[in-house]
């Protein structure tokens, strides 16, 4: 696993050593089977709305736009990051949404966020955000890393469907709230099909948690 490590690292670094302030999804879990969105639209900062933003890469699994409404907050970076936060009595929670059709039979189905931890720190990371598919919370909640890029210190977790069944030409929508807390949203990743190894460790969790309920 280090060795796999050194490459992303290696990037990430060079980042950090030129200051850019690009998105990027580098570190973000999933595979080859994505729909991602890197970027945002470049909108005035208050308030951030927008709609049908189609996805920055799409392999066709998943046909999706994103959408939001935020009371306040602005897009940073040219557009490839968005931001929210909390000043004193007023606060400015993130309200997304995607919408879309799968264009096969998904029978598993995943989001990844990766996002600048909240002011509360790194441990309030995991609860932050409220994610739902149709209305339904995921069966696993994964932290699937960490990443250095720039001034940026991203956390990545993975929200699962392990029983999403999705037949092909099924409408489909997650929702992905938060309260700000000063947080900057920099990559969402729809992953149809996790790899092997990622579900390998979701059914090791489980038999755990199985194990120590009896």
């Amino acid at each position: 696993m280090k060795k796999r490590l050194i490459a992303p690292l290696m990037a990430l670094a060079l980042s950090g050593m030129t200051g850019s302030a690009v998105a990027s999804t580098i570190g973000l879990a999933g595979g080859t089977i994505v729909t991602t969105w890197d970027t945002f639209p470049n909108t005035p900062p208050t308030p951030v709305v927008f709609s049908n933003d189609a996805p920055d890469t799409n392999t066709g699994q998943v046909s999706a736009t994103l959408s939001a409404t935020m009371t306040g907050g602005n897009i940073t970076g040219a557009g490839q990051r968005l931001y929210a936060g909390s000043f004193g009595p007023d606060s400015f929670p993130f309200d997304l949404a995607i919408n879309g059709t799968t264009n096969e039979t998904i029978p598993i189905i995943g989001l990844v966020l990766k996002f600048t931890p909240p002011s509360g720190g790194v441990a309030a990371s995991a609860n932050f955000f409220t994610v739902l598919l149709n209305g339904v919370a995921a069966s696993q909640q994964v932290f699937t890393g960490a990443s250095v890029e720039g001034m940026n210190n991203f956390q990545i977790y993975h929200w699962y469907w392990t029983d999403a069944n999705l037949a092909s030409g099924a409408e489909i929508q997650f929702t992905i709230d938060s309260a700000a807390d000063h947080v900057t949203l920099d990559a969402i990743q729809i992953v149809p099909e996790p790899g092997s190894a990622v579900l390998g460790a979701l059914g090791a969790a489980m038999l755990v948690i199985r194990r120590r309920r009896k």
